[in-house]
């Protein structure tokens, strides 16, 4: 929460990231999966297939803070509810390079 100079408390826009780019989650789209918003914003490398988690054609990374360390995590786009995605950074196959980790 964010407190105004009049002393009003407002609350930020819900955010994600998407490879790297900020998003603010679009009011009114509760039945929105993770996959058509993707689509929808020219990240066309996610694809629809079975449509039911099985096949993996619509796998992301998503990746939060958890007891303060990063956590990262496969999905099905095609499952996920745009809204479950809040705070975290969602890695595509167009944004695999974030996910490189060198040693």
């Amino acid at each position: 929460m964010v407190t105004t100079e009049e002393g009003a408390v407002s609350t930020p826009d819900p955010i994600f990231y998407v490879n790297g780019k900020r998003y603010a989650l679009p009011a009114g789209r509760g039945e929105t999966t993770l996959l058509q918003f993707l689509r929808d914003n020219g990240l066309s490398g996610t694809k629809l297939g079975c449509g039911e988690g099985g096949c993996g054609a619509c796998t992301v990374m998503l990746s939060h803070w958890e007891e303060g360390r990063v956590v990262h995590r496969s999905v099905n786009a095609c499952l996920c509810p745009l809204y479950a995605v809040e705070g975290m950074q969602v890695v595509t196959v167009e944004g695999a390079h974030f996910a490189r980790v060198t040693v």
